[in-house]
């Protein structure tokens, strides 16, 4: 794995084997190619800081269009 946010060499893992397992080649040709092919993936775990940050947005948003409901929106 590249650089990310994952400090726990346990998450690393698990998130790289789910990553590993789950890919499957597109085409025959890129099944013949994978011994050659690199996969990257984004893959973030959002921090509390996070999730602060949209829902001060999300506030600030609300406030800024009085005419929307809030619970259209669901949390994420």
């Amino acid at each position: 794995m590249g650089n990310n946010n994952i400090h726990d060499a346990d998450t690393r893992f698990l998130a790289c084997d789910a990553m590993r397992e789950s890919w499957k080649p597109a085409t025959e040709d890129d099944a013949r190619a994978v011994a050659l092919t690199t996969v990257r993936r984004l893959f973030i775990i959002r921090v509390r800081t996070g999730t602060r940050k949209i829902r001060e947005a999300k506030k600030l948003w609300f406030a800024q269009h009085p005419d929307q409901r809030p619970e259209c929106y669901p949390d994420d």
